[in-house]
């Protein structure tokens, strides 16, 4: 553990700490206090964690936290514990408190709104309790400043004014008054989510699984929220289709837990246990689910394993590869699962018209790609927040009656329709996105954002769209969602062999998961972490033939004949394994499932990494994750085309590359896959013609930063560089050491969100390495010094010498600048009022938190 001065992680270091431990422990808090009569204001990113935990003490001062509300589309939740005096407010920049939300004020018996002339009240005896947290929602919106109760937008309102303003709100401040101590929890709800609803099956003892989540073979833990009065019941299976033989149903009760085994009974439990009665009607409650040495643990916190209320003792937890979510309650329940915590979501939507049940939250990104395997009728709803389905929401129907597809606004019944038969199938899913930006909603099918659109309509500007609503009428559909567990890439492989890519593997891998598509295709499983290699398996889909054969030093070891499995319309999953000398190969997500070849080496070799060849004239894709590599390796032809391999890089803002090429090579840094024309991205020339290194749009091609460079690459030796991407500050420099050795940068005064990086060449190939794991050629994401450069035509000449120096020495100072104003310490001082937030206004972003603390009273988080 290393502590050091400054926004660059390994620079400037202060203390370092090591310790001898078999297995370390994850860090999953942080926590921020001051003492010995010192008083502290400290300021960090948002979205660095899950929740903000805060504790006030009744003094009715908003001291505690300044949150920022920028990002937030004029509506936060959050959880309070307190007998009452609870107050909320909605800041300004300045600081100045524009309205003030007060919830169990006059003895627990009313709810208040006030601005600085007037005060509305309402008569609601207990909104506060003493002994367990409450939910609540707070918007400003449309003129308009609402409180509620729950997590619902514009559901179960206590309160609402009309507001002369509530476009500027930038932070909220949470407090307590009349000596009421409190208890907050703030949802860091930049995460996206799932939430969907279970309900009673017919035979009311039974469950019936109605949404899955996929983990992968090395995870052993999954977190999830519910809400219910009872009866919630998960599933840890093999499989999504919950085997009796190789399914453990954890049942979460009021008073106990049981795990049932229903191959062997399913009214009588393996084991139960007495435990805490955490469940309720009406609050969301955090779980985990942990399975490893040998034993399955249950317990209510959004940490595992800290706090276990139920283990169970098992042979064997190997087999879990899907977690379900199932109630017998007659109220149901409503469950949360975050998009980190698994690889896929499944989610069946029955008959029902409604958008009440199934939601996907999407904030911060402009884009859903889903897969449905439904009849007809599928219908997806795009909203501003969970659960208002009535305000700027549009409707997206595929295959509706008579095979019309359409987009229509729900406040005004108007839109765009066509007939478009085909799309849907009941037997096969297919796949479609949904995007929203630049004015307009765009349907198309595939999974490439903007290609085979098949639909689109303008919307007004200021529609901002954060959450899906997933419906199916008279049909029952089967959806499914990729995670953000993890990043991928995906890449082309031509016919040819001036383009491929290789990933470099982990020491431990023994297996992983890819999807292919293309005619005739070859997997690569090498000795080597090279692309040339003495020794390799090679995996070979011949789709002519309709046969899969497994070669080694060119002889056919093994041949399965009769099989259909690659397709050059869509990507197929493909699963290997290669341990205990045996190299196996199957057609599902599920290691293990759907089997289709087996072989026995006699001098098995270590697989070091792993290559797809495109075989004949066919092209080849693939899909692969890059949780199990070191690296990944890529080589582009000599035509430019920014399109042929794509780099998950979120929620990352920073990448080193390695770069060996002579000239012309550029980097597209995109707000989403395969989005190559938005005016979310960046292309970055790092060495075109002359010399010149530059940033550009790439929708309009206007060049922000031009600058002439010698030796930025070389055709015989690989350069390291690095590139930055945060908080609207895109800058490059060389070396493995982010903030160092600056080539050129930009400032985007309006940033936005950047999830996706391509590169090319153009005239000549080039080999790109990227290092995936954490600490080899790069560290974990830290903030880039603010840097500004003019901007520059493309005429520029570059940046001179004494520019360059004058920016780096100007980067330095900003940076004191900031590090100055957060981390103030007044000594002797105990408290601060919003007067004295006048000097510690935003010198970053808005979307950041500031805590306060001293030695009298302390802020956890």
């Amino acid at each position: 553990m290393s502590l050091g001065k400054g926004p660059v992680v390994g620079v400037q270091p202060i203390t370092s700490l090591q310790w001898n431990v078999s297995r370390p422990h994850e860090i999953n808090e942080l926590g921020f206090a001051s003492g010995a009569g010192y008083t502290a204001a400290w300021q960090m990113e948002e979205n660095l964690g899950y929740n903000i935990f805060l504790s006030t003490f009744g003094d009715h001062r908003y001291r505690y936290l300044k949150k920022g509300a920028r990002m937030k589309n004029g509506f936060i939740t959050f959880k309070v514990l307190s007998c009452g005096d609870i107050h909320v407010a909605l800041l300004h920049r300045n600081g100045h408190v524009a309205y003030e939300v007060s919830i169990g004020v006059n003895n627990n018996t009313q709810a208040c709104i006030r601005d600085d002339k007037s005060r509305v009240c309402d008569n609601h005896a207990g909104l506060a309790l003493c002994t367990f947290f409450k939910v609540f929602w707070i918007g400003w919106r449309n003129g308009v400043v609402k409180l509620g109760k729950g997590s619902v937008y514009d559901e179960q309102v206590v309160i609402n004014r009309k507001a002369a303003e509530t476009n500027n709100i930038d932070y909220i401040s949470p407090t307590t008054g009349n000596h009421k101590f409190g208890l907050w929890i703030l949802d860091d709800d930049l995460e996206r989510r799932y939430e969907f609803f279970t309900s009673r099956p017919a035979s009311k003892t039974t469950p019936e699984y109605r949404a899955w989540t996929s983990v992968t073979r090395d995870q052993t833990y999954a977190y999830f929220r519910v809400q219910a009065c009872a009866d919630s019941w998960i599933a840890m299976s093999k499989s999504k289709t919950a085997d009796p033989r190789s399914t453990l149903h954890v049942l979460i009760s009021k008073r106990h837990t049981a795990v049932y085994n229903f191959s062997v009974s399913t009214t009588v439990p393996l084991a139960t246990q007495e435990t805490p009665s955490y469940l309720t009607c009406d609050l969301s409650v955090p779980y985990f689910v942990s399975w490893r040495d040998g034993r399955v643990r249950l317990g209510s916190s959004a940490v595992h394993d800290v706090v276990a209320e139920f283990t169970f003792n098992t042979t064997d937890t190997s087999f879990i590869k899907a977690i379900g979510f199932a109630s017998t309650h007659e109220g149901g329940a409503h469950w949360t699962v975050l998009q980190t915590t698994g690889s896929e979501m499944y989610i069946d939507v029955d008959g029902s018209s409604s958008y009440k049940d199934t939601w996907v939250t999407t904030k911060s990104v402009y884009l859903q790609v889903f897969r449905v395997r439904a009849c007809k009728n599928v219908a997806v709803l795009l909203t501003e927040v969970v659960g208002a389905v009535q305000s700027h929401a549009y409707e997206i129907t595929i295959g509706g009656h008579g095979h019309v597809t359409s987009i229509r606004d729900m406040s005004t019944g108007k839109g765009e329709q066509k007939v478009l038969p085909g799309l849907l199938s009941c037997d096969e899913t297919r796949t479609f996105w949904v995007g929203w930006r630049d004015g307009r909603v765009r349907l198309g099918s595939g999974f490439k954002y903007g290609r085979d659109e098949l639909l689109a309509i303008t919307v007004p500007s200021g529609v901002h769209f954060n959450a899906l609503s997933l419906s199916n009428a008279n049909v029952t559909g089967h959806w499914e969602f990729d995670s953000d567990y993890g990043s991928y890439f995906i890449t082309r492989v031509p016919a040819t062999a001036d383009s491929h890519a290789r990933l470099k593997l982990t020491r431990d891998a023994t297996f992983l998961n890819l999807q292919l598509s293309g005619e005739q295709a070859s997997i690569v499983l090498s000795s080597s972490e090279s692309a040339t290699s003495e020794d390799s398996y090679h995996v070979v889909f011949d789709g002519p033939s309709s046969r899969l054969l497994l070669k080694r030093h060119g002889r056919v070891l093994t041949t399965v004949s009769d099989v259909t499995l690659l397709s050059a319309s869509r990507l197929r999953d493909v699963w290997l394994t290669w341990d205990h000398s045996e190299l196996v190969l199957g057609e599902s997500k599920s290691v293990g499932e759907q089997e289709m070849l087996r072989y026995r080496a006699d001098t098995p070799f270590t697989v070091k990494s792993v290559a797809v060849a495109s075989l004949g004239s066919s092209l080849v894709e693939w899909k692969c994750s890059t949780q199990l590599a070191e690296e990944v390796v890529y080589t582009t032809g000599p035509s430019y085309d920014i399109d042929q391999l794509w780099l998950d890089v979120e929620p990352r803002t920073f990448v080193v590359i390695g770069v060996t090429a002579c000239g012309n090579a550029s980097v597209l840094l995109s707000g989403a896959m395969h989005d190559i024309d938005s005016h979310d991205s960046y292309l970055i020339t790092l060495h075109g013609p002359g010399g010149l290194a530059s940033i550009r749009s790439m929708d309009t091609k206007t060049v922000y930063v031009a600058q002439t460079t010698s030796e930025l690459l070389s055709c015989s030796e690989e350069r390291l560089l690095w590139i930055s991407w945060h908080d609207g500050q895109v800058a490059v420099g060389r070396g493995r050491e982010m903030g160092h050795d600056i080539v050129m940068a930009y400032e985007e005064m309006n940033s936005f969100r950047l999830t996706a990086l391509s590169v090319t060449t153009d005239g000549s190939s080039g080999t790109w390495r990227f290092p995936i794991k954490q600490g080899r050629c790069h560290s974990s994401d830290t903030q880039l010094p603010p840097v500004t450069s003019a901007p520059a035509n493309s005429g520029s000449s570059g940046l001179s010498s004494a520019q360059i120096i004058g920016l780096v020495f100007g980067v330095l100072a900003i940076a004191a600048l900031v590090v100055v104003v957060i981390v103030c310490i007044t000594r002797h001082k105990n408290t601060f009022d919003l007067g004295d937030l006048e000097d510690l206004r935003d010198t970053t972003s808005v979307t950041s938190s500031q805590v306060y603390t001293n030695s009298n009273v302390t802020s956890n988080m």
